[in-house]
């Protein structure tokens, strides 16, 4: 199964059956992200990250390492020098950017949540009783030499 056929998988399943245990550990074998909203502010990472991101404005963006999601500028001790050095230098060797976006529209259908990734991914729709209420987004982790 390729990356497309993956998201086409989970496309149309309802909130809190968005992806079984099985299809995590093969999201997993292949590097391949898999992101959703859970509430109002918590996204949730599984595949290849399995972590929660919480949402505090909209739009909002995080910045993916190799490692995983880098620590928001919010987080960064303004008073420390190291800190921020390190906060701007992960920054700038940042991988890709997740896009959040909270009660917008997406091909003229309505969602709580759309997610977009800063490089080739693939989409899915998640509802809420007949509301769409995720388009959430597959991607894959680039191997590190």
């Amino acid at each position: 199964m390729n990356m497309e056929e993956f998201a086409k998988s989970l496309d149309g399943r309802k909130m809190g059956k968005e992806l079984t245990k099985e299809e995590e550990q093969l999201a997993k074998e292949n590097r391949w992200v898999v992101v959703f909203g859970h509430s109002d502010d918590c996204i949730e990472l599984r595949g290849f990250f399995n972590e929660e991101l919480y949402r505090d404005r909209d739009p909002d963006k995080f910045f993916f390492s190799t490692n995983g999601p880098l620590k928001s500028w919010d987080d960064v001790d303004h008073d420390d020098e190291e800190e921020m050095e390190e906060y701007f230098e992960n920054k700038y060797n940042a991988i890709g950017k997740l896009d959040v976006h909270w009660c917008t529209t997406f091909d003229g259908e309505y969602f709580d949540w759309v997610f977009d990734w800063s490089w080739p991914h693939e989409v899915f729709r998640i509802y809420e009783d007949d509301h769409g209420f995720c388009l959430g987004v597959v991607f894959k982790m680039p191997e590190v030499s």
